[in-house]
């Protein structure tokens, strides 16, 4: 009886190790590719919607009765079916997040009740700096679905949390951005101190090269009423002056370091000179005192 135990107990184990090998080796069946839409999301109704082409190897399902309705959209699917294996995983990620983000009206509250906007215009982010990012590149505690609460209190400590995301990969902006007035200012506990997300929207953050001065004068005139392109044009960027970056601007300043240092050094030498005067001035006058 022992003996058909343990042989049971050694077949179960040579057929799950066989198993797993065989497992591993044959290729999963992945779905075909999706097409995609114009601003990134996947188009499933091209196959499972009513009067979508058949395929001939196999037909694809159409849409149950029940799941029809605004409840399910054709940007939605993912939302349930994310084990399907997609054409593009960054698609994917626009497809998925886009089921609730692309709605214009979509807003979050905050703790101090503050209403925050969280749509996002796909087909602007596609074409910004971070288009090639998957949404969870930046928003990783947002992968969970339903969302983790937000923890900022208000919209202006949200955005400043934001803003820290930024310093991950731009390094060398945030140490220019740190010797900047604004960057100076929100160091000294200024609270409304402009950050890199009040100046740099970034779901539509375009490369400095394509960034417009009229662009620029948009942005600085959320908080600076009134601003124009010629107050943007005195933006240096978040790279420091060099000969071949603002050389006016280079040159200039290191003419003014040496005309200080000049001017402090000749300073220095002449009240040296005036003490080493008067205290000539003093010892000859006691001299002149002796009897």
């Amino acid at each position: 009886m022992v003996k058909r135990i343990l042989a049971a107990f050694g077949l179960a184990i040579a057929a799950y190790v066989l198993w797993s090998v065989l497992g591993a080796a044959t290729p999963a069946v992945s779905h075909p590719p999706v097409p995609e839409r114009p601003d990134g999301t996947y188009d499933c109704a091209s196959c499972h919607g009513p009067g979508a082409a058949p395929r001939p190897a196999e037909p694809a399902p159409l849409v149950p009765a029940d799941h029809v309705g605004p409840k399910y959209g054709a940007d939605n699917c993912l939302t349930c079916h994310v084990s399907v294996v997609k054409a593009s995983p960054l698609a994917a990620s626009y497809a998925t997040c886009a089921a609730c983000h692309a709605d214009t009206d979509r807003t979050a509250t905050l703790k101090s009740g503050e209403k925050l906007v969280v749509a996002v215009d796909i087909k602007r982010y596609l074409t910004s700096v971070h288009g090639d990012f998957a949404c969870t590149t930046c928003h990783e505690s947002q992968e969970t679905i339903p969302h983790e609460p937000l923890t900022a209190e208000g919209r202006r400590e949200f955005t400043r949390e934001m803003a820290e995301l930024c310093t991950t990969c731009h390094k060398g902006a945030t140490a220019s951005y740190e010797e900047s007035f604004h960057g100076m200012a929100a160091r000294l506990g200024v609270i409304r101190a402009a950050t890199c997300t009040d100046c740099h929207t970034p779901h539509a953050v375009q490369a400095a090269a394509n960034w417009s001065l009229a662009d620029r004068a948009a942005s600085c005139a959320t908080c600076h009423s009134g601003a124009t392109e010629s107050l943007a044009s005195g933006w240096l960027g978040h790279e420091e002056p060099s000969a071949g970056w603002f050389p006016l601007v280079f040159y200039a300043e290191k003419f003014f370091v040496g005309l200080t240092a000049i001017t402090l050094g000749l300073g220095i030498v002449h009240v040296e000179l005036d003490l080493l005067r008067w205290a000539w001035d003093r010892a000859r006058r006691r001299k002149e005192d002796r009897p």
